[in-house]
């Protein structure tokens, strides 16, 4: 698994920047570049940029015209239920991996907040990544609400991107309301699910899942929706879930430019309605796959008690319990979240 450093060298060599162009932007030296270089060739088996380049299925700069933070493959679309749902392929590794986005993405744009695209590119380093966006999110078709989508429509949306990228069977990785599509999908077509990763989930409306009495994780709906038309597109409204990068306004506007480019601030707020209201803890007996829950201790969004209601609830589940209270996980001690998925996918398969 490569480190995040090394992935921002890769999407570097991807956009045909030399080395003293990435160490310049990366503020390090040439020979650090260097030295990044021979570690990514030794970890991928390869002897060249070339070699790199064909083994990540990319095309040089020349090729695809790209440019630093954009992204290195073309975006295709799915249909589900007649809708365009847009994705795209990184990496020719033996094993398919879908990245289920939680509850707003864009597959173009992620690529320009360099930590979500270390993290992207730290997975496609091993494997054949998928990406992609739901309805009414990124580059996918809109929707009139998405309250006029329901769980079972979510899942096809994945499948049918599933179908249209040629993945027979993958590993989920099912990232906060993400992983209630990826659950649901390795219960309703267990032979299309690898194994399940599911990181930060959130299993009902409540703070503890197991006290049907605890309070709401969504505040009132009227200041909810006050404050998605206050803050939604400054990068003020997600900024709370990423403590670990306050303070620091070149992650703020990576925020704002996640929040712009991911959804509308109405889909948005019918988005967060509809996951407070949802629950998968019904979900949980019948997964039969390998599962690896992973969940932060201070997780500013999804408390751990959710986490842990998952991996006491699905037979034969793995769980790792992680210091911090980012949400996302490409931000924080992304060293090792690395390590426990390369652990988990590298073990022999129980069944």
């Amino acid at each position: 698994m490569l480190t995040g450093r090394e992935s921002d060298v890769v999407q570097g060599v991807v956009d045909g920047r030399s080395n003293k162009e990435i160490a310049n932007f990366l503020t390090i030296s040439p020979r650090t570049v260097e030295h990044h270089l021979t570690s990514i060739f030794r970890k991928l088996d390869v002897s060249s940029r070339t070699a790199l380049l064909a083994k990540l299925g990319t095309a040089t700069s020349e090729e695809s015209g790209s440019s630093w933070g954009k992204a290195p493959v073309p975006t295709s679309y799915a249909v589900s239920n007649g809708a365009r749902i847009a994705y795209q392929v990184l990496g020719e590794g033996p094993a398919d991996l879908v990245l289920v986005p939680g509850f707003v993405s864009n597959v173009d744009m992620g690529w320009t907040w360099p930590e979500l695209a270390a993290f992207q590119f730290g997975l496609a380093s091993r494997h054949r990544l998928v990406l992609f966006d739901k309805r009414g999110t990124g580059l996918s078709d809109p929707v009139p609400s998405p309250a006029h989508l329901s769980l079972s429509h979510r899942m096809d949306e994945l499948r049918a991107v599933m179908d249209a990228a040629h993945c027979r069977r993958a590993t989920l990785f099912g990232f906060s309301e993400g992983a209630a599509m990826a659950m649901l999908l390795a219960v309703t077509y267990p032979e299309r699910v690898e194994r399940l990763i599911l990181w930060g989930a959130r299993v009902t409306g409540g703070t503890d899942p197991d006290d049907a009495t605890s309070p709401l994780m969504a505040d009132d709906l009227a200041e909810r929706w006050r404050r998605i038309q206050d803050c939604w597109g400054t990068g003020r409204y997600l900024a709370p879930f990423v403590p670990s990068l306050a303070g620091d306004p070149v992650a703020l506007e990576h925020l704002a430019r996640f929040e712009r480019h991911g959804a509308s601030p109405a889909s948005v707020f019918e988005t967060v309605r509809l996951a407070g209201e949802g629950d998968v803890r019904h979900f949980c007996p019948a997964i039969r796959v390998p599962t690896l829950v992973l969940h932060r201790l201070g997780d500013r969004l999804v408390p751990v008690a959710h986490g842990r209601y998952l991996a006491q609830n699905i037979p034969g589940a793995s769980y790792v319990e992680l210091e911090g209270a980012d949400h996302p996980p490409w931000v924080g001690d992304t060293e090792r979240v690395n390590r426990e998925i390369n652990d988990f996918l590298s073990r022999p398969d129980p069944r």
